[in-house]
């Protein structure tokens, strides 16, 4: 399912279920989960113990992250020089007991998503997405951060993400 169709699929499950959800709190929901329909269910489930109405607020408050948006906000920090917020995130996936390798794989998954954006310039969005397999507002973000690096940036972050791949898989070094 898609981020438009989970979308629309909460705000209708929820009234179904005798809840209330807005469209603009169901774009949130939705881009805080993903567009898991399984996951969406539990935490709409969740979200209607507390209350009928299912606020921004709420959902902040009861719904964790998903890890890939954590992982572009970590890059999307560390790109624009705040490295203790960065360092906040790498704290938050050891006290979240994140798996660091999961973690890696995100990150390596993300920075090809970067690299793609940075090289595929002059295609639409749409096109991208749709070669790739992934939603057009995950190349809309990853453009966003593509425009700030320089073609000698880019090669720079690869190499890091890449040699912190292989050190994990490889040796015995803490990840955290």
């Amino acid at each position: 399912m898609n981020e438009a169709s989970a979308q629309r699929w909460v705000v209708e499950f929820c009234k179904k279920n005798g809840g209330i959800l807005s469209a603009q709190d169901a774009v949130f929901l939705v881009r805080r989960t993903g567009p898991d329909q399984a996951r969406l269910e539990n935490e709409i489930q969740k979200l209607l113990l507390l209350e009928a109405t299912i606020t921004q607020e709420m959902i902040e408050q009861v719904v964790q992250e998903d890890p890939k948006d954590t992982i572009f906000q970590l890059l999307d920090y560390a790109l624009s020089g705040q490295g203790q917020n960065s360092l906040s995130l790498v704290w938050d996936f050891e006290t979240n007991k994140q798996y660091a390798h999961k973690i890696c794989g995100m990150l390596v998954w993300q920075v090809n998503i970067l690299a793609i954006a940075f090289s595929a310039k002059i295609l639409p969005e749409a096109v991208i997405a749709k070669q790739m397999k992934i939603t057009p507002y995950v190349v809309s973000k990853s453009r966003g951060l593509a425009r700030r690096l320089s073609r000698a940036s880019l090669i720079r972050i690869i190499e890091i993400v890449a040699t912190g791949d292989l050190q994990l898989k490889q040796t015995d070094v803490k990840p955290y």
